[in-house]
């Protein structure tokens, strides 16, 4: 296997992976609240993270940097509790819903560091902008007009897209944060993602106890697709996913990452339509087509032109 080769194959299974997060979060929310989630899957993350970090001595933050790493900390958690109450309940969306509407962050990092980078905003992002939104509108209004339980099965309910779209604003903000203490502030990938999983311990922790104490401890018995589904957004979804994209991106080119994100939709579509009984509705596949060709032209080929 080449040099060239090897990073774009380890993209393509970073994507694969991430794409299983949305349907291992529905196995867990069959057992568990969405801060018991959150509470397990950052311990069990943070316990993994510390052994391949070497341990607390190598997660030193300097003091100027506090600030930007706080707000990595928060955007990161907010993510994660909307993207697990987005799919809870009775008016939850769907995993493959989620995973078309995550396509939405690039764009939106997109249109916020034009806001504050004054980047240049060129007609080929504009249009596709557009499109993305146009894709992103055909889900909500459906779900918000359609509540039959077919097309709920296929979209999701308004409710849970709404808090999805929530996760997306946060973890683009998270992105570009996260960017800064990478690039120009010089911190390993690596502790930026502990630091990230200490932020969604802290949130859940004062829920998770109030829930606990209103509730009781209900872990007990264990269902075995909700351990399956813990496991899988703790060390599947989160830290290989992360792992193997970091890597990747490294060896290889932002054109690169870019075009992995396409994968995703398709994996989670794969995975729910066999484990979780959900539907592909004419409705999601003109969304989930739309939405790419967004990010195609906001994303994708800027970054073939560079190339």
């Amino acid at each position: 296997m080449s040099n060239k080769t090897k990073p774009i194959i380890v993209l393509v299974l970073a994507s694969i992976f991430g794409g299983l997060a949305p349907g291992f979060a529905r196995f867990a929310i069959e057992q568990f609240t969405p801060f018991s989630i959150m509470i397990l899957t950052s311990l069990i993350s943070l316990i993994v993270l510390l052994i391949l970090s070497g341990g607390l001595k190598n997660l030193y933050v300097k003091k100027k940097d506090l600030l930007f790493l706080i707000l990595a900390m928060i955007f990161w958690a907010a993510n994660s509790f909307f993207f697990f109450h987005g799919l809870e309940g009775v008016d939850r969306t769907t995993a493959v819903a989620t995973s078309t509407l995550y396509l939405f962050s690039p764009m939106i990092v997109l249109i916020i560091s034009v806001i504050m980078k004054r980047l240049k905003f060129t007609l080929g992002k504009i249009i596709g902008v557009v499109i993305g939104i146009l894709g992103g509108l055909t889900i909500l209004s459906q779900s918000f007009a359609d509540t039959a339980q077919v097309m709920v099965r296929s979209i999701g309910a308004f409710r849970g897209n709404i808090l999805i779209l929530s996760g997306v604003l946060a973890i683009s903000f998270y992105w570009l944060i996260s960017d800064e203490l990478t690039k120009r502030r010089n911190y390993s990938a690596l502790l930026v993602t502990v630091y990230s999983n200490l932020g969604i311990l802290l949130l859940a922790l004062p829920f998770f106890i109030k829930e606990t104490s209103n509730k009781g401890f209900n872990f007990f018995p264990l269902d075995s697709k909700a351990v399956i589904g813990i496991l899988g957004i703790s060390l599947v979804g989160g830290v290989l996913t992360n792992y193997l994209y970091q890597w990747g991106i490294k060896n290889s080119s932002a054109f690169a990452g870019a075009s992995v994100l396409y994968i995703s939709p398709l994996s989670t579509a794969v995975f729910a339509f066999l484990f979780l009984g959900e539907e592909l509705s004419a409705v999601l596949i003109l969304s989930a087509i739309l939405i790419a060709i967004g990010v195609l032209f906001t994303t994708v080929l800027p970054a073939l032109k560079k190339e």
